[in-house]
């Protein structure tokens, strides 16, 4: 199978790992930042994820996405744009059956979480624009 799931991680939990792996002083850390430990598995251990992934692209408008497990929700905000989708993506780690109709418990509890956790983001965002080039 192409995706391991216990060993996803994203970029988010670079800095708290770096700290651990350097034995630095993990309560140093600001308060707000965000991301778990992952430097056991870096590093050849395996286990299970504890908590849920949330990400979302930084664009207004963007389909927030949940992990949670083997499971994983795309949940478009914007209506008449696309229905939301969950997937379990250790038997289907391509994708292809939406499972929100039949596994309706399941999405509507990650929908909970996820909309949850979308009302804590900015309502926008504001992009630098690049220099132009001379």
């Amino acid at each position: 199978m192409w995706l391991n799931i216990p060993r996803i991680g994203f970029l988010i939990g670079l800095i708290t790992s770096l700290f651990c792996i350097l034995q630095a002083d993990v309560e140093n850390l600001p308060d707000d930042l965000n991301g778990q430990d992952i430097s056991d598995i870096w590093l050849g251990e395996s286990r299970a994820r504890n908590q849920p992934i949330f990400w979302k692209k930084n664009a207004e408008r963007s389909t927030p996405v949940m992990l949670k497990g083997d499971w994983k929700l795309h949940l478009p905000l914007v209506k008449n744009r696309d229905e939301p989708e969950l997937y379990n993506i250790a038997i289907d780690p391509s994708e292809k059956n939406n499972l929100a109709n039949a596994e309706s418990d399941i999405f509507r509890e990650m929908r909970d979480d996820l909309l949850a956790w979308n009302s804590e983001l900015p309502d926008s965002y504001i992009k630098n624009k690049k220099p132009k080039k001379r």
